[in-house]
């Protein structure tokens, strides 16, 4: 197998992993020289267009994925292999590049005005989250988060946010981002070391150290 074989079956196995996500499963045919096989047409043929518009293969991971996704909205997804020659790579990656800053803008707005609000109560976040106005009412981070004073980021990302969320019970829990989404986006920005980065700068010793959840 040379080169050009190599890269055809990474694109290949890429782009599966990526329908998965969709619930969308492809695969060459069996019993079939897969180079004989239109799918590997079509693979063959995208990355001659990939390297046409000077993408390098480090981001094909993500130019596929954002082909895929651009795919799904059109409703293409059916069309399996092929979809790599009827979508717009470099028009599709752009607008992943695009969609990913804005995501990322909005969650640091998020967590910087949610910090700056946390700072204003007192220097012992705990405490001041943790806090009640009277033993009737919910805690100051459920008020403060169902007031939108406080972001669902900053509650998932802040470490003394999850000490307090260990406390939480009863309907006041159900206010509250969901431990599923908690894990989500502590894992989103965990694994992303540029994104994590710009986070640990605005919280320092403040962001989790990881994006399990536990109530132990």
């Amino acid at each position: 197998m040379d080169a050009t074989d190599v890269r055809v079956i990474k694109a290949y196995r890429l782009f599966r992993d990526s329908m998965r996500k969709h619930g969308k499963h492809v695969a060459f045919p069996k019993q079939t020289n897969p180079k004989k096989t239109y799918s590997w047409r079509y693979i063959s043929n995208f990355l001659d267009k990939y390297d046409e518009e000077g993408l390098t293969d480090e981001n094909m991971r993500d130019v596929i994925n954002a082909v895929v996704k651009e795919a799904k909205k059109k409703n293409c997804l059916r069309y399996g292999v092929s979809i790599l020659g009827k979508i717009d790579i470099l028009e599709s990656y752009e607008k992943s590049l695009e969609n990913n800053l804005l995501f990322e803008s909005k969650l640091l707005d998020g967590i910087i005005s949610s910090k700056s609000f946390v700072d204003s109560k007192g220097p012992d976040w705990y405490s001041s989250l943790s806090g009640r106005k009277n033993r009737w009412s919910f805690m100051n981070m459920t008020m403060w988060f169902d007031m939108g004073l406080i972001s669902a980021d900053f509650v998932s990302i802040s470490e003394s946010c999850g000490s307090v969320l260990k406390i939480v019970s009863g309907h006041e829990r159900g206010v509250l981002p969901s431990d599923n989404e908690i894990i989500k986006i502590r894992t989103k920005i965990l694994m992303n070391d540029e994104l994590r980065s710009k986070v640990q700068n605005v919280l320092g010793k403040e962001i989790v150290n990881n994006g399990l959840f536990s109530r132990k």
